[in-house]
Order: structure tokens, then C-alpha cells, then sequence
């Protein structure tokens, strides 16, 4: 499966999405379109999963896990209302908390490929932060980063940011 034409091609159709639910049944129906049985909101040994995508041609499984964060869009001259989820290190700590649970699941070998999939059109995620030593340092997306090892936040990271977020992130 080719998942960055797929959404390439989703792309061209359909430029933005209000909801991660919305962002989820047009990539399904897009996979659908590209021959692959798909399921969405599954769970799949234990693990919840956006979209089981299976490829009978091949006997194999592909898991995909989604997340939706936006700010507030103009596109041409125009207001789109998107909501401002704003909290990004949270945000970033669950797209993590993703790719782990992908990486539990291709444990089994019976799913080929994991993609962990953050839509945003928030450049906090994947450019530079403006300041260094941030209490989410070792969750942070920017392009090019690596993400490997343990990850945890800085001893500075208030209760509130670490809420149902405490537990520290091993990946392979």
C-alpha cells in the first residue's frame, strides 16, 4: 500500500478537515478506492486502531493511527473555522503514545506496516521550537527528528501537563 499517494491524492480532493472522525472515513473510503478492505475504529490485538486495512492479494495487515490538530486557517481571503486545540506537548506525547502502540502491535508480525499519521496545519509540530529545554523536549515532532529510546517529560512538566500523560515512552 502506498499510503503517501493515497494521501496525496486525498489531498487533491479534499484540501482540509474539520474533525479527525471526517479525516478518517475519507482516508478509509480513499484506501477503499485503492482495492483494500478496510475497518475503521478497530481493535486490533489489544490496541485501538484508527483504520485495519487488509490487503488480501497479499495476506497482510496495515495499521493506521490518526490524529487531527489544527489552528485557526485562512485560505483564500476567506476564514475556515477550524478548531484551536492549541496544547501541543500533550498532543505530541499522544502521537508518540501512537507509534508505540503500532510498534506493540507489529510485535505480532502479522501486521506489516504501522502508520501514525498527525494531520495539522500548526507549524509547532514540525518546525524548530523557538525556545530549548521545554518540559516536553523528548516529545517534540519537529522535521527530521528521530524519535527512539526512552522519552519522558522534564522534571519541570507541571501535574496538569502530565495528566493521564505520566507514563514514560519506550520506542524501538
Amino acid at each position: 500500500m502506498q499510503i503517501d499517494q493515497i494521501l496525496f491524492n486525498l489531498s487533491q480532493q479534499k484540501p482540509f478537515f474539520k474533525s479527525e472522525k471526517e479525516f478518517q472515513n475519507y482516508l478509509g473510503d480513499e484506501i477503499k478506492k485503492n482495492g483494500f478492505v478496510c475497518e475503521k475504529s478497530s481493535n486490533y490485538l489489544g490496541q485501538k486502531v484508527d483504520i485495519l486495512v487488509k490487503d488480501s492479494r497479499f495476506n497482510v495487515l496495515y495499521a493506521i493511527q490518526l490524529r487531527h490538530k489544527t489552528a485557526l486557517l485562512s485560505m483564500e481571503g476567506g476564514l475556515i473555522r477550524l478548531k484551536n486545540h492549541g496544547a501541543q506537548d500533550q498532543a505530541r506525547y499522544d502521537f508518540i503514545k501512537d507509534i508505540k502502540s503500532l510498534e506493540n502491535i507489529k510485535k505480532g508480525n502479522t501486521v506489516v506496516k504501522g502508520y501514525s499519521i498527525l494531520l495539522t496545519n500548526d507549524s509547532k509540530y514540525w518546525e524548530l521550537p523557538a525556545k530549548s529545554n521545554s518540559v516536553d523536549e523528548d516529545f517534540l515532532i519537529y522535521e527530521g527528528k528521530i524519535l527512539y529510546g526512552k522519552l519522558e517529560w522534564s522534571p519541570l512538566a507541571s501535574v496538569g501537563t502530565k495528566y493521564k500523560r505520566e507514563d514514560k515512552l519506550e520506542l524501538l
